[in-house]
C-alpha cells in the first residue's frame, strides 16, 4: 500500500500530518508546477459555469471531439461531446460501451452573489445594487473586497452578450462596504451571521449623478452607461444572469508557493482535472489489441450548489440522454445491449472537493480520519454510500500507478454529508465514489488547495480512465 495511506507495525492506523512532498521526485515536482501554472490561468479567468462550459468546449474541439448530433453512429476511438444549454458539458471517448461507462462527473457552478432582477437604486447619494446568494455563503466574508461582474444578457433582438466588468486594470470594479469600525459598536456584540446579514448586502455602483435631473440620479447614470456601452436596458437586466465574483487572478500562497488561492475551486478544480483526463484518455485506455475496453465519459454539470434542480442539473435527463444516445448509435438493433444493463456495469467518480482539516478545523474533526493538506486525492465513501468492493477496486488502481490518496470523513461522530452529484448516478444503478482534492475555506471568496493535491487529482482521474 505504498501509494495510499499504508501503515507499518509502528504506524497502525495513524495519520501523518505533513504533506507528501518529500516522496516526490524532482521531475514530478516540476510537472506539478507546470500543471499548477496552467490551472492558475484557467481558474483565474473561468468564474461561472457558463465560462467553464465555454472553456471546456474550446479544449474539446481543439482535441478533435465532434458534436454527437453530427454522428449517425459511433465506433471505438471516436471522440464526441454535447453542449448542455451552454451551462453543462458531456464528452466521451468511445470504447466497448457494452462493458459499461467510466464516468467522471464534476460540477461547474460555485456559490456566489448575483444581482437581483431589479437591482439598482440610490441611497445616501450613492448608487447600489441589491444582491442574493446562489448557493451557500458566509455573508461576512464578501464585504470590503474588490468584486467583478461576470454574466450574460439576452437582448430584445435575440443577441446574447457576455459581460465581464471590473477585471481589467483601470476598469471600475465593485465592493460591498461593511460598517466602519468607529460606527460598529453594537455590531461587534452580534453573532457573525447577524452582524452581516445576507439581505443587507449591496454593492456600490457609482457616485456621479446623471445630468438629466431625474429622480434616482445615480441609477439613471448606471442605466445610461449600460445602454450606451452594451445596449442593455431594464428589460434585459430583469432576464440577465449577472454574478458578482471576486476580482483578480489566482495567487500562490506561502514562501514556497506550494498552495493556490482562487475563487470557485469548489468545484471547477475537478472540472479542470476531469477535462484534462478525458483529453488524455483516447491514447491511454486501449487494450493491447487496440480496442478500448469501456467508454470514458466526462461531465461538467450545473446547479449542484442549489440542490441539483433544473434542466441542466445532474437530476435532469440530459446527461442520461447523452449516455443513451451513445448506446443507440453504437449498438443499433442489438437487443443484448440495453441502457439498464450498461448502467449497472458503469463506474462513476463523483468528482468533488473534500474539506481539509487545519488548525481551525481540528477541534471539530476526528484527526485519525480527517483529510490533510498535501496528502493526495481524498476518497469519501460516505458522500456516495459506495460499495466496499468498488472502493477497494479504485484504491488498487491508485496504488498501481503510485497516486497519493487519503480517506476523508467530516466530523467526529455522526457522518457529515455535504452535497455532490453522486446520488444522481447511484440511483441509476452505477457504482459511485466521491473523489477529489481537499480544500480549505470552502464556499469562501478564495479557497485554498495544494499544488500536490491538484496534481494527484489530475493523474488519479487519468488512471480511472485507463
Amino acid at each position: 500500500m505504498s501509494a495510499g495511506e499504508g501503515w507499518g507495525e509502528e504506524k497502525i492506523m495513524r495519520t501523518e500530518e505533513y504533506g507528501r512532498w518529500s516522496e516526490v521526485s524532482e521531475d514530478t515536482a516540476r510537472e506539478a508546477d507546470t500543471v499548477a501554472a496552467h490551472y492558475c490561468d484557467y481558474i483565474g479567468r473561468v468564474k461561472t459555469e457558463r465560462e467553464a462550459v465555454s472553456y471546456c468546449l474550446g479544449e474539446l474541439r481543439s482535441a478533435g471531439f465532434v458534436d454527437i448530433a453530427e454522428c449517425a453512429e459511433v465506433r471505438p476511438g471516436d471522440k464526441v461531446y454535447r453542449n448542455i444549454r451552454n451551462k453543462g458539458v458531456a464528452a466521451a471517448v468511445i470504447g466497448d460501451t457494452g462493458n459499461g461507462f467510466h464516468i467522471i462527473a464534476a460540477h461547474a457552478d460555485s456559490p456566489r452573489l448575483a444581482l437581483k432582477p431589479k437591482p439598482f437604486r440610490d441611497d445616501t447619494g450613492l448608487g447600489y445594487a441589491s444582491l442574493y446568494a446562489r448557493g451557500g455563503i458566509k455573508p461576512y466574508l464578501w464585504v470590503d473586497i474588490p468584486l467583478a461582474i461576470h454574466g450574460i444578457v439576452a437582448t430584445g433582438s435575440g443577441e446574447s452578450i457576455e459581460l465581464v466588468i471590473g477585471e481589467d486594470e483601470g476598469e471600475g470594479c465593485f465592493m460591498i462596504p461593511d460598517i466602519s469600525l468607529h460606527a460598529s459598536g453594537s455590531q461587534k456584540e452580534l453573532k457573525m451571521d447577524e452582524a452581516v446579514r445576507l439581505q443587507d448586502l449591496q454593492c456600490i455602483t457609482g457616485s456621479i449623478p446623471s445630468p438629466t435631473g431625474v429622480e434616482e440620479h445615480i441609477t439613471r447614470a448606471v442605466m445610461d452607461y449600460l445602454k450606451s456601452s452594451y445596449g442593455i436596458g431594464p428589460d434585459e437586466i430583469v432576464a440577465a444572469e449577472l454574478h458578482l465574483v471576486p476580482r483578480g487572478k489566482a495567487i500562490y500562497l506561502g514562501f514556497d508557493r506550494s498552495l493556490i488561492a482562487a475563487f470557485g475551486q469548489d468545484d471547477r478544480i475537478c472540472v479542470y482535472a476531469g477535462l484534462q483526463a478525458i483529453l488524455d484518455s483516447g491514447g491511454r485506455c486501449r487494450m493491447p489489441h487496440g480496442q478500448i475496453e469501456h467508454t470514458n465519459v466526462f461531465f461538467a454539470i450545473d446547479r449542484e450548489e442549489i440542490g441539483s434542480i433544473g434542466s441542466t442539473s445532474a437530476n435532469s435527463r440530459v446527461y442520461e440522454n447523452f449516455l443513451s444516445d451513445i448506446i443507440t448509435r453504437q449498438y443499433a438493433g442489438k437487443t443484448s445491449v440495453t441502457v439498464p444493463t450498461v448502467f449497472e456495469k458503469s463506474k462513476v467518480i463523483s468528482a468533488d472537493v473534500s474539506i481539509l482539516t487545519g488548525a481551525l478545523e481540528k477541534n471539530f474533526s476526528d484527526m485519525h480520519n480527517a483529510a490533510l493538506c498535501g496528502r493526495g486525492i481524498c476518497l469519501d465513501k460516505f458522500m456516495s454510500s459506495s460499495n466496499h468492493e468498488f472502493v477497494q477496486w479504485f484504491i488498487r488502481r491508485l496504488n498501481e500507478y503510485d497516486i497519493f490518496w487519503q480517506s476523508s470523513m467530516l466530523g467526529k461522530g455522526a457522518v457529515q454529508f455535504g452535497g455532490s452529484v453522486a446520488a444522481s448516478f447511484a440511483h441509476k444503478g452505477m457504482e459511485v465514489i466521491n473523489a477529489g482534492p481537499g480544500i480549505f475555506c470552502s464556499h469562501a471568496p478564495y479557497e485554498i488547495v495544494s499544488k500536490l493535491d491538484l496534481f494527484m487529482a489530475c493523474t488519479g482521474y487519468s488512471v480511472f480512465y485507463r
